[in-house]
Parts: C-alpha cells; structure tokens; sequence
C-alpha cells in the first residue's frame, strides 16, 4: 500500500511541478529535489523492511550477512546514482551528470572489494 501512495505522489507531483515550470523552472528544480527525497526518504523504509525480512533467511541458510550487507549497499549506490544523474540531465549538466555515474560506479566497485577478496581467497584456497 505504501508503494502505491509513493507512486501517486510522484505522478501529482510531477504535474504540479510542470504547471510550476511555466512560472520558475529554478522553482521547478528545487520542488523536483525535495519530491525526490521526500520519495527517497520513504524508500529507505522499506528498503529496512526487506532487509528485516532477508535477514533470517540469510541467517538461515548459512550464508555471511556480510555479503547480503555488501549487495545492499550496492543496490543503494546504483540507485541513488541513477537519480542523481539523471536530475543532472535534466538540470542540462551533462558532464555533471556523467561525473556522478562515473563515481557510483567507483562506489560500487570499492564497496564490493570484501567480496572481491573472499571470492579470490575462496579460489586460491581450491588450487592449493
């Protein structure tokens, strides 16, 4: 339910914010950047939801939570990068844009290195 009230005030918002942008589109900027953290904010709940949910069947499974923290964390990084550049696409900076891609993507890569390493120890431990 929560799901769809986000999505309903996306689609309000994003026509308020186009009757807006005849007047201001500076205001029209600032209004899109509160939605989106506004809709952001909520998301994290239920980001913790899910992750409440994966936790004991993790636990479960006898998999590391660390891999599912590592995932997690990557999911988030993607997300919020494709946000980020795509408002700098529409705010017409382009190579902000692309700035901001780049490092998400860097964000992710550092973020998945303790996978990395128990991935190559996991290897190195199968040829010796």
């Amino acid at each position: 339910m929560k799901v769809t009230a986000i999505i309903g005030f996306c689609v309000v918002s994003a026509v308020l914010l186009k009757a807006v942008e005849r007047e201001s589109s500076e205001i029209k900027l600032v209004g899109v950047l509160f939605c989106v953290c506004t809709v952001l904010y909520y998301g994290l709940a239920l980001i913790m939801d899910i992750a409440d949910t994966f936790e004991p069947l993790i636990d479960s499974a006898g998999i590391d939570s660390e891999y599912f923290e590592i995932l997690m964390k990557a999911l988030g990084i993607a997300y919020l990068t494709s946000a980020a550049e795509e408002y700098c696409r529409q705010c017409g900076e382009g190579a902000l844009a692309s700035a901001a891609a780049l490092i998400g993507r860097l964000g992710m890569i550092a973020v998945s290195l303790p996978l990395m390493r128990a991935a190559g120890d996991m290897v190195g431990g199968l040829v010796k």
